[in-house]
């Protein structure tokens, strides 16, 4: 049913948000760990 509707499986669809999530994580981290030095 997911797939049908998204055209993704649940599973790669959940791998990419936790890809995205994680990208964006390490993006705000830099930035801050640029500004402490």
């Amino acid at each position: 049913m997911f797939k049908k509707v998204t055209g993704v499986t649940l599973a790669s669809y959940i791998r990419a948000r936790r890809l995205t999530k994680a990208a964006v994580e390490l993006r705000l981290t830099k930035k801050l760990s640029l500004r402490s030095h």
